[in-house]
């Protein structure tokens, strides 16, 4: 279990508190490994009762954890205010592309996979953007082309091929398996 402060961790017939370092804002799960993102200090691994440091935020840019992935290169960190970012080989380095600079503009509140192929960003500012694992936009979907608004609060891929959108006011789908596109 985790709130802001604490993580709680029941085996057995114990119950083992571990204080955050500062303060978590999230969790992420990417490949059966826990990460939670401590709103100060960095980025922390989780590996039984243990918080292990994997990277400190750089210093030049605001840094909100709002999804991280795993590519063939290593973890890509998604932020809501500074774009992507790649953790690989111990250092940290922001990526060049297009989809980055798009996502540094539209302030990204939340990220989901859609099945191991494209990746979902949900955004406060321009809506939702669809992307491949190489970082080309495949769709943008905003209040112009049928979301009721340009906020995005959460997302939810179903095996169905919905994508779910918990929107500012109420909720919408996106049949992603549809042929159809505008």
């Amino acid at each position: 279990f985790a709130s802001s402060q604490n993580l709680y961790v029941h085996k057995g017939q114990q119950l083992v508190r571990i204080a955050a370092p500062h303060r978590f804002s999230k969790s992420f799960s990417v490949n059966g490994t826990l990460y939670f993102a401590d709103e100060k200090l960095g980025l922390y691994h989780f590996d039984g009762f243990m918080l292990t440091r994997v990277f400190e935020y750089p210093k030049d840019a605001k840094f909100y954890i709002s999804g991280i992935y795993a590519d063939t290169a290593g973890l890509v960190v998604v932020t809501r205010d500074a774009g992507l970012y790649r953790y690989a080989s111990g250092h940290l380095y922001r990526l060049e592309n297009r989809l980055s600079e798009h996502l540094k503009v539209a302030k990204v509140f939340n990220f989901e996979p859609i099945d191991k192929a494209y990746l979902a960003f949900g955004t406060v500012l321009k809506g939702l953007y669809i992307a491949d694992l190489d970082g080309k936009i495949i769709h943008h979907v905003n209040k112009y082309k049928g979301l009721p608004s340009n906020t995005v609060l959460s997302l939810h891929y179903s095996p169905s091929g919905k994508l779910w959108l918990g929107m500012d006011y109420g909720v919408s789908s996106l049949n992603l398996k549809n042929s159809f596109t505008t």
